[in-house]
C-alpha cells in the first residue's frame, strides 16, 4: 500500500522491543531498502543486531522467514489505515488514496510471489496464504465501513485481484508510466466498486422501506354494506341482486 504510512524500523524500535519484533522489524526494513534478496538469516541478523542463532530460533528456514515478514509487513501497513479510518482521522480521499499502489509495493509483489510459488512443494504455506489473504480483505472491508460503505464478498475479492493484477502489470516494465497507471488501474476499480456497493445499499433500503411500510400498515377495511350482509348470514348473490 502507499508509504504515506510509515513503516516501523529498527532504528525507531524502544531498546526493549521483543526480539522476534526486531527480527521482524529487519525484515521489513531489509525488503524495502535492498530487496528480496537481502532476505537472507545472516542480512537480517546484521540489520536487526543480533546473533544469527536468534533467527534460526524463530525461523528455522528462509521461507519461515519469508512468511513472517509478510504478515507483519503487511498488518504494519494495512491495520493503520483501517484504524485512522475507523477512528475519523482519515476521510474519504485520504483512504482511498492510501490504497492505491506505490512504488515500494514492488517489494511486495515479489515477496508474495515468492511466497505463492513455494505453495507447490507446501500445503503449510498453501494453508497460511489462504488464511492471510482473507486477513487482507477483511480489513479493507473494514476501512470502507468506516464510511458506511460496506462492500461484499465479492467486491473485496475484485478489488484484491485488480490490485494484484495491476501490480503485476507494472512489474513488467518497471517504469514511472507503468506504475501511474497501475495506480489509475486500481483508483477506477474502486470507484466502481463502491459505486455499485452504494446503489445496491440505496436500493435495498428502498425495499426495506416499502416493505416496513406493507408490514405496519393495517389491513384494508371491507365495505360496511358487505360486512353487515355477511354478519347477518346474508348471500353474496342476494346482496348482488339488491344492489341492481
Amino acid at each position: 500500500m502507499s508509504a504515506k504510512i510509515a513503516l516501523p524500523t529498527v532504528a525507531s524500535l524502544p531498546a526493549h522491543a521483543p526480539t522476534r519484533v526486531r527480527i521482524l522489524t529487519a525484515g521489513v526494513e531489509a525488503l524495502h531498502s535492498e530487496g528480496l534478496t537481502a532476505l537472507t538469516q545472516q542480512a537480517v541478523a546484521k540489520k536487526a543486531g543480533v546473533r544469527q542463532s536468534h533467527i534460526t530460533y524463530y525461523f528455522p528456514t528462509r521461507l519461515d522467514l519469508l512468511q513472517a515478514v509478510a504478515q507483519f509487513g503487511c498488518e504494519s501497513m494495512m491495520q493503520p489505515i483501517s484504524n485512522a479510518a475507523l477512528s475519523g482521522k482519515l476521510d474519504y480521499t485520504q483512504f482511498r488514496d492510501l490504497l492505491l499502489p506505490d512504488v515500494s509495493d514492488r517489494a511486495w509483489w515479489r515477496l508474495m510471489t515468492a511466497l505463492v510459488n513455494a505453495c507447490a512443494e507446501s500445503e503449510n504455506i498453501r494453508t497460511w496464504i489462504v488464511e492471510f489473504d482473507a486477513q487482507i480483505r477483511e480489513r479493507l472491508r473494514m476501512g470502507f465501513s468506516a464510511f458506511e460503505i460496506h462492500l461484499s464478498e465479492l467486491d473485496v475479492e475484485c478489488l484484491h485481484a485488480t490490485y494484484i493484477g495491476a501490480l503485476t502489470l507494472d512489474m513488467q516494465q518497471l517504469t514511472d508510466g507503468s506504475q501511474a497507471r497501475a495506480r489509475e488501474v486500481v483508483g477506477a476499480t474502486i470507484d466502481l466498486i463502491v459505486e455499485k456497493a452504494i446503489q445496491t445499499q440505496k436500493l435495498s433500503t428502498k425495499e426495506n422501506k416499502a416493505l416496513s411500510q406493507r408490514m405496519t400498515s393495517p389491513p384494508p377495511r371491507p365495505r360496511i354494506r358487505k360486512a353487515k350482509a355477511f354478519a347477518q348470514g346474508a348471500d353474496i348473490s342476494t346482496l348482488k341482486a339488491k344492489k341492481k
